[in-house]
């Protein structure tokens, strides 16, 4: 039954369009990653994908997203250590999005 939460909570997040979805999601994982990081890992790609596209969005301003992002972005530390080559593909990624923000906005 649990791995079905947190398969729902995945597809919840990545389907998320408004903060009033997403936070309450992110806290959710966020509360869930202690004791079930394992189940967790299958989606760590696609919840920091995502979670990264809130963070950096010029048009999300709203404190409750960027302090629960961060929060759900530390705890999952442990996978940001066992996945090195995902790492440098978010890295590469944030910065290609950044780019394209300021390019926008300038």
């Amino acid at each position: 039954m649990l791995p079905a939460v947190v398969t729902e909570l995945a597809i919840l997040l990545t389907h998320a369009n408004s903060a009033d979805i997403y936070v309450p999601v992110v806290s959710m994982i966020a509360a869930m990653l202690p004791q079930y990081i394992e189940l967790i890992g299958p989606y760590f790609h696609d919840i920091v994908d995502v979670c990264l596209g809130w963070y950096i969005s010029a048009s999300q301003r709203r404190d409750s997203v960027r302090r629960e992002t961060e929060r759900l972005l530390i705890l999952l530390h442990p996978l940001w250590c066992g996945n090195p080559q995902s790492v440098v593909e978010f890295l590469l990624q944030f910065s290609v999005d950044l780019d394209k923000y300021f390019n926008e906005y300038r």
